[in-house]
Formats: structure tokens, sequence, C-alpha cells
């Protein structure tokens, strides 16, 4: 994980890697959906308490996934 700074907000940027065997169940692509939306909204809740408890903008750092 690394926190920047830019343009006075504070950009959190994670670094995650996930492995799908071919072949598994189909069963894993309900769970990965779900796993990636509870996240999501978990990070959307984290971000919003920071920005309350320091009065500065947090956000997530978006742009294209890694090859």
């Amino acid at each position: 994980m690394e926190i920047e700074i830019r343009d006075d907000r504070f950009e959190i940027k994670f670094g995650l890697t996930l492995g799908y065997h071919i072949g598994g169940a189909t069963e894993w692509h309900e769970l990965v959906r779900f796993l990636d939306a509870m996240i999501a909204e978990k990070l959307y809740k984290l971000t919003a308490r920071l920005k309350e408890k320091t009065g500065r903008d947090w956000g997530l750092a978006t742009g294209p996934a890694p090859d």
C-alpha cells in the first residue's frame, strides 16, 4: 500500500495479486464479485471516516488495471 499527497488530497494505492485456477468451480465467479463489492464498500466507508477525522480528502487511486 502507498499513500501519496496530490493536490491537497491523499491518494491510496493498493497492490494486490489474485490467482484464478482454470477449471475452478463456477461458484468462484459469484464469490469474486461478492468480495469485490464488499471490499469497495468498506474502502468507501474507511476513506469517509478518514476525511472526517483529518479534515482532508482521501481517495482511492483510479486508472487502468496493471498488466
